[in-house]
């Protein structure tokens, strides 16, 4: 039976008054009371009518498929006496006249439009002035070039490149299949191409994948001959303002929400205001109101006068009370929108700037701070958000009055606020960013330990690659000076300047400020609008602020074709590349018997190959190189999912920097997080040293040389006539507890460039963990010379936290949740390393209060000393 107050169809009603408006023109407000509908506030816009059939040549018709509906074409073509849709279904039908020998009979409803006097389209003309004012690769421009002499032909009248059929149509040249495709405008300046190459393509499931052909010829075709000021802009004027200003006050809405809220850090203060908060007996006094309003007069961002108060749009102003003592409790809620046309901002009551530790989710909740912390711990453990949530609610309901209790769709409903609700508590804490350094290391570590974790990952759906491979590397790396390959030279790179101590307390990136407003969007707004789509190379490392001077992501610049087995030995072509005997711009200039030299120096086959062959190989083992392939040890990473993850911990576990990858794990990525550091350590310890050494060799010589010389970060210069030696002395990588003497840090004004403060030197070691290199022999005896047990002070540190680190990372994202959106792996993984921080820096000031009874304090480089503060 059908509810009385139900709208018939096509027509809605004012909740308030009840009077009646039509949903495809809903209004703003009602017209009767003045209720917020929602709707926009426009006359039904004027459209010209479309016509039926455009005449494209003297030979060609472009004519609507059908009478209605959207403008979809196709064309009719004239041969001879007759005339052909090339409708697929018309085509199909004809073919049956054909086999029966009456094929001139046959016509179709597109066919007898043209039998009438049809006009001409609009025509426009490509020249070789409009492609060269267009900023083309040369390829496409090359496209064009050929497409508009084709269009010149043998005749003395040149064809048109595009003829313009309605407002939103446009017959494109093409030289492909047909005369002619169809264009539709679907927006600012973006068509959508119907040939069958440019089309999106369908997945598995039927659904369509969005990808389409890396370069369409025609839509560059379009814009070249029609150029910015032809477009159809008008068409699309009369739908796009008002989201264009919607995405204006949205944004606003959440920088107002980031600059009015800020939970601390103090969960001891916070926990005992929510006790206090759940001994109010009923809602509706100060110190737990019924009703929940915005009280301030002006904007919180520019000052501008705010509306009267109103129920959130979409809403009757009904919300939720959510605590312990009041389950489900229905209080009345209201917002304010700036008046400023160029602001828009929403400002909700916050009840946490007066005092009360509630948190407004979409102005349909409000949620005692109590809950987040619970769920926080509960997330740290492993515990799935989304059991942890069920569990509470289900436990609020058995004690919730019938009164209250929501329907199963609304518990739903709530259920995913909550989910929302707790990644924007994360988003605006508080946390001190020094309480995430380790008080042994400080900001100066000695020794870093490094691994990559394949299985930490998440689906790559939201990361956008890169259509075409950027320039080999190796096409632009000089082999006498600083490789243009180099750290500081990437364009994604963010110094430590930009870093503020906002709620992660970590050098802030773009993509960071991204995956934080949409997770504020979801909370200031029940329905999230936008879409979070990542470029590749916008992916940078997570780094604490005090101990990265820059983030660093090249691994954009990874071929994945490089990074699989490539044959060859690279440390003899390293050692060719280091004595000037293989110089990689001048490949094409050796002759055959130089190639054929190289070749057997580098273990790579030259017999019977041509020169070419000969030079493909060396090139591939050169970007092999360049790209951080390793031969000794095998990355892997699961198809349709990103590469992992990396990161690298000290010798107490205290994780330093990390890093999603957004392709398959290399030696780059490692490179990467050392070169990151304001202090490289004086010890690296990866799974892959020879790689990373021969990698940052290659990508930055004069830094290579700073820090190993002719040694390749090992204790010795490694030879492949002797074995490594067993028993080098190096005291400075002794840790400072088995040390004698006290260690005297360099004062940082007196530092050098590239010295580090505790050793004084500039001297750096890569070497291999113990587990890799057990189970994982390496191919070539010189990377033995990288064993750390080469070394007398080698004995004194354990390589395996990195190791013990992502099985513990394993286990519990396992268990939290195996499916994560890439905003949800974002921040789940950074909160991560935050807690694992601050838990073991926790128990190390615990640990030293015990024995120390002086007052702890951060000394040099933020390490930890006891005493007064000189």
């Amino acid at each position: 039976m059908s509810d009385l107050s139900s709208s018939r169809r096509g027509q809605g009603s004012c909740r308030r008054c009840g009077t009646s408006y039509h949903n495809r023109w809903k209004p703003a407000l009602c017209q009767n009371c003045g209720f917020e509908i929602g709707g926009k506030v426009s006359a039904k816009p004027k459209t010209t009518p479309i016509p039926q059939a455009v005449r494209i040549t003297e030979n060609l018709y472009s004519v609507r498929k059908l009478r209605t509906g959207p403008d979809h074409r196709c064309f009719v073509e004239i041969r001879g006496e007759h005339k052909i849709c090339m409708f697929k279904q018309c085509l199909d039908k004809r073919n049956l006249f054909v086999c029966q020998g009456d094929g001139e009979s046959f016509s179709c409803e597109h066919t007898e439009l043209c039998n009438s006097e049809v006009p001409f389209g609009e025509k426009f003309f490509l020249t070789r002035d409009k492609i060269g004012a267009i900023p083309l690769d040369t390829n496409t421009k090359k496209d064009l070039f050929d497409l508009s002499e084709s269009l010149e032909g043998n005749t003395s009248t040149k064809r048109p490149s595009v003829v313009k059929v309605s407002d939103r149509t446009f017959a494109v040249a093409s030289s492909s299949t047909f005369e002619f495709v169809h264009m539709n405008n679907i927006g600012s300046k973006s068509f959508l191409c119907f040939e069958t190459e440019c089309k999106p393509k369908s997945g598995s499931v039927g659904k369509t994948t969005g990808k389409r052909k890396s370069t369409c010829i025609h839509s560059h075709c379009l814009v070249a001959t029609l150029g910015d000021s032809q477009l159809p802009e008008a068409a699309v004027a009369e739908t796009t303002p008002s989201i264009v200003t919607r995405s204006k006050a949205r944004h606003a809405s959440i920088r107002c929400l980031r600059s009015r809220v800020l939970f601390p850090s103090d969960l001891k203060a916070l926990l005992k205001k929510c006790q206090e908060l759940e001994a109010v007996p009923t809602p509706g006094g100060v110190d737990l109101p019924a009703e929940f309003n915005y009280t301030g007069s002006s904007c919180h961002l520019c000052g501008s006068p705010l509306s009267s108060a109103k129920p959130h749009q979409g809403t009757d102003g009904t919300a939720r009370l959510m605590t312990h003592r009041h389950p489900f409790w229905p209080v009345r809620a209201s917002v304010r929108r700036c008046l400023q046309e160029r602001c828009g901002a929403i400002h909700q009551c916050q009840p946490m700037e007066s005092g009360i530790p509630l948190f407004n989710l979409g102005n349909k909740l409000f949620v005692t701070l109590e809950f987040f912390v619970d769920w926080r711990h509960l997330l740290k453990r492993g515990t799935p958000l989304s059991t942890a949530i069920a569990a509470k609610l289900e436990t609020l309901m058995l004690r919730t009055p019938s009164a209250h209790k929501p329907s199963v769709n609304e518990l739903a409903y709530i259920e995913r606020q909550l989910s929302n609700g707790y990644w924007g508590f994360e988003v605006l804490s508080e946390r001190d960013e020094v309480q995430s350094i380790c008080g042994f290391c400080g900001t100066c570590p000695e020794i870093l330990i490094g691994d990559g974790n394949e299985k930490n990952c998440c689906s790559s759906r939201q990361i956008e690659y890169a259509q075409t491979n950027q320039q080999s590397p190796s096409t632009s790396t000089s082999q006498s000076t600083t490789s243009s390959e180099g750290p500081f030279t990437t364009d994604t790179v963010i110094d430590s300047s930009d870093s503020s101590n906002t709620a992660l307390g970590s050098i802030r990136d773009p993509l960071t400020e991204a995956v934080e407003s949409q997770l504020l969007e979801r909370v200031v707004f029940a329905r999230n609008a936008s879409h979070l789509s990542v470029a590749s190379e916008e992916v940078l490392p997570f780094m604490n602020g005090k101990v990265g001077s820059c983030l660093i992501n090249t691994e954009f610049k990874k071929s994945t074709a490089a990074i699989k087995h490539i044959p060859g030995d690279p440390n003899r072509m390293m050692d060719l590349i280091k004595s000037d005997q293989f110089i990689v711009s001048q490949l094409d200039k050796y002759s055959d018997a130089e190639l054929n030299s190289l070749c057997r120096s580098c273990s790579l086959p030259s017999s019977g190959q041509s020169s070419v062959v000969k030079q493909n190989h060396l090139q591939k083992l050169y970007d092999s190189i360049l790209h951080g392939y390793c031969p000794c040890h095998d990355y892997t990473n699961t198809p349709g999912q990103t590469g992992g993850y990396y990161h690298m911990v000290c010798r107490h576990g205290v994780i330093y920097g990390s890093k999603i990858l957004t392709r398959r794990e290399s030696v780059r990525d490692a490179v990467d997080l050392f070169l990151s550091m304001k202090y490289p350590p004086i010890m690296f310890v990866c799974d892959s040293p020879c790689s990373f050494s021969r990698h940052l060799e290659l990508r930055d010589k004069e830094l290579a040389v700073t820090f190993w010389g002719d040694q390749r970060g090992c204790f010795e210069k490694p030879v492949s006539t002797k074995p490594p030696a067993q028993d080098v002395n190096f005291p400075e990588i002794l840790p400072g507890e088995f040390a004698i003497e006290p260690i005297h840090l360099v004062p940082e004004a007196l530092l050098e460039p590239n010295q580090h403060p505790v050793s004084g030197m500039k001297r750096r070691f890569i070497v291999g963990d113990r587990f890799h290199t057990a189970n994982n022999p390496h191919k070539s005896p010189l990377c033995t010379y990288h064993n750390i047990d080469n070394c007398l002070q080698g004995v004194a540190y354990k390589t395996s936290y990195a190791e013990s680190q992502n099985n513990v990372r394993n286990v519990k994202r396992l268990r939290s949740s195996c499916a994560q959106s890439f905003e949800t792996h974002f921040m789940y993984n950074r909160l991560m390393d935050i807690y694992h921080n601050e838990d073991i820096v926790r128990k190390q000031m615990n640990i030293q209060s015990a024995k120390n009874a002086q007052d702890l304090r951060r000394g040099a480089y933020m390490r930890l000393v006891s005493g007064p503060a000189p």
